[in-house]
């Protein structure tokens, strides 16, 4: 078996544990680029898992820093929530609307925060939770977005929500999800 064979075995292996270890909030993976859309395609299957009560929202865009980034994971959270709710709609199940608030004063990061507590909010049984996928095709302020990301992990108001981080180059995420499972 060759090494990379090993990696995406290791890594859907990982993915298994998390979708029934419900307990396991966070899971990280440093994945190099040319494995990354395996390992994404790895992503989706654990979504469509049997053992799976959770949807998955997955979050590809690259990551400059700039907090230009955030307002654009908002907009396509919701569009991608709004997408999932109309196929419910038309089962005859009402859906809750999710909206994108425009405040210029707002932190980006916070605007994402809130709609991924609506979203979380408004997840229909017999589903349970959300699984928000992380996984920036490049990040260029690699000090700036895990702050970001640990921020969010540890807002009070989103600590139901379980994480994957599927990271290119390793970050200081890396001794977070260790501190992480210790603490699990």
């Amino acid at each position: 078996m060759s090494s990379r064979q090993r990696v995406v075995y290791a890594w859907t292996d990982d993915l298994k544990l998390f979708v029934r270890a419900r307990d396991v909030k966070f899971l990280y993976a440093n994945i190099g680029p040319d494995l990354r859309m395996q390992a994404l395609n790895e992503v989706n299957e654990a979504e469509r898992n049997a053992d799976n009560r959770s949807p998955f929202f997955i979050f590809e865009q690259v990551h400059l820093g700039t907090k230009q980034e955030w307002p654009k994971r908002s907009d396509q959270l919701a569009a991608d929530y709004k997408k999932r709710a109309m196929v419910l709609e038309k089962r005859g199940k009402p859906q809750k609307k999710v909206v994108v608030p425009v405040d210029p004063k707002a932190l980006p990061l916070a605007i994402f925060a809130g709609v991924l507590a609506q979203v979380a909010g408004a997840i229909p049984a017999p589903l349970s939770g959300m699984v928000v996928v992380l996984a920036p095709m490049f990040v260029e302020k690699l000090d700036a977005w895990a702050a970001d990301v640990r921020n969010l992990i540890e807002a009070p108001g989103l600590k139901d929500l379980r994480w994957i981080v599927l990271e290119s180059t390793p970050s200081p995420l890396r001794e977070f999800a260790a501190q992480l499972d210790s603490r699990q």
